[in-house]
């Protein structure tokens, strides 16, 4: 009975340095599980809505200009989808595809059918609401430089579209 004890105990210790030997060679490279990354190219962040609750006939829509006053259309945009958090409306946002540059970023309602006088600026970043022409007409940008991405563009923006609460019309 002792030599059958040993030999099993012989064979338990071999698979057992086997398997030890197996799981060593396994791949130890950590994963990168960081969700912090920016992606490179965008400009990202939150808009906070005040005045009222969201409109319809139209779309809100987020766009980066590298020209300002815009004479064409936006190097990025997409549209955004105010949710209720709370007591306010708030829409994240991420615009890729930007290249190097520095760009006015604008929140607006686009009403439909689209046409002159369409586009009604509720959000600028940079610019407090209410709006004042100086930042209007000098708004803060923001800077993409050797592709990185910028996140955390996060301004308010006004539901209100009357000609008193919004910063631009065209």
């Amino acid at each position: 009975m002792k030599k059958s004890l040993r030999i099993n105990s012989i064979f338990f210790g071999i698979v057992l340095l086997v398997a030890v030997f197996i799981y060593s060679c396994s791949d130890d490279t950590p994963v990168n599980n960081n969700t912090n990354t920016i992606d490179p190219n965008t400009i990202s962040g939150k808009i906070t809505f005040s005045g009222g609750t969201p409109i319809t006939g139209g779309y809100y829509y987020i766009a980066a200009y590298s020209i300002w006053f815009p004479t064409g259309p936006p190097t990025a945009g997409d549209t955004l989808l105010p949710v209720l958090n709370g007591t306010s409306y708030e829409a994240s946002y991420k615009l890729t595809g930007v290249a190097d540059g520095q760009y006015v970023v604008t929140s607006a309602w686009i009403k439909l059918p689209y046409g002159p006088g369409s586009v009604y600026g509720n959000g600028i970043y940079g610019c407090a609401i209410p709006f004042t022409p100086a930042c209007v007409n000098n708004p803060s940008k923001v800077t993409i430089s050797s592709n990185a991405g910028v996140e955390h563009i996060d301004f308010n923006a006004t539901l209100d579209t009357s000609a008193t609460a919004r910063a631009y019309h065209f």
